[in-house]
């Protein structure tokens, strides 16, 4: 069994916690001007292929409702488009029925 801690040791761990959360917040936004980092970001600092493909679709589909239009995209002709992210289980029906709203 892990160590027993006061309720007092609990709080005060919580409290760093959250204070060091509330200093990275800070750092990102003072590194990229935001909090969120987007997709583009995420894939130059730790390049994999899903993150790739998570910033192909950012760079094709913009910032402002962007999970939406990846969502319904309706590029299919994309070599991507069965690999977007944020569409699991959606057809092209669905996305040819979707009007951005």
């Amino acid at each position: 069994m892990p160590p027993k801690i006061s309720k007092e040791e609990r709080i005060d761990n919580l409290a760093k916690g959250r204070a060091t959360a509330e200093a990275n917040k800070q750092a990102r936004i003072d590194e990229y001007g935001s909090a969120r980092r987007t997709p583009m970001q995420v894939y130059q600092e730790n390049p994999t292929r899903t993150k790739a493909i998570n910033a192909m679709c950012y760079s094709c589909n913009g910032e402002e409702n962007y999970v939406s239009r990846t969502r319904f995209c309706q590029i299919f002709d994309c070599p991507l488009w069965k690999f977007r992210p944020y569409s699991k289980g959606i057809t092209q029906e669905q996305c040819n029925e979707y009007e951005e709203g």
